[in-house]
C-alpha cells in the first residue's frame, strides 16, 4: 500500500490463482496481481513492461532468480 500511496505502478506476483483473498486485496488498491502459475515470467514482463524493482520477501527466490533476465537496465532487486 505505501508502494501505491507513493505513485508506483505496482505488481504483485505469486503463486497463487485468482480469486484468492491476496489477490483481492491487490486489486482494491489498485495493484496488479499476476500469478506465477498462470502467467509466466516472460509474458509477466510484456504486460508490466519496465521492471525497475524486484522485491523477494517471502523466501521464494527462485521467482527472484527467474526475474533476473527481465529487468531493466537500473533494476534494484531485493532479496
Amino acid at each position: 500500500m505505501t508502494l501505491v500511496n507513493a505513485d508506483f505502478d505496482l505488481t504483485v506476483d505469486s503463486t497463487n490463482a485468482e480469486p484468492n483473498d491476496a489477490a483481492n486485496i491487490v486489486n482494491a488498491i489498485d495493484a496488479r496481481y499476476i500469478s506465477r502459475d498462470q502467467t509466466p515470467v516472460d509474458l509477466m514482463a510484456l504486460q508490466v513492461r519496465n521492471i525497475d524493482t524486484a522485491y523477494e520477501a517471502v523466501g521464494a527466490s527462485q521467482f527472484a532468480f527467474d526475474v533476473l533476465r527481465v529487468l531493466a537496465t537500473s533494476c534494484v532487486i531485493w532479496f
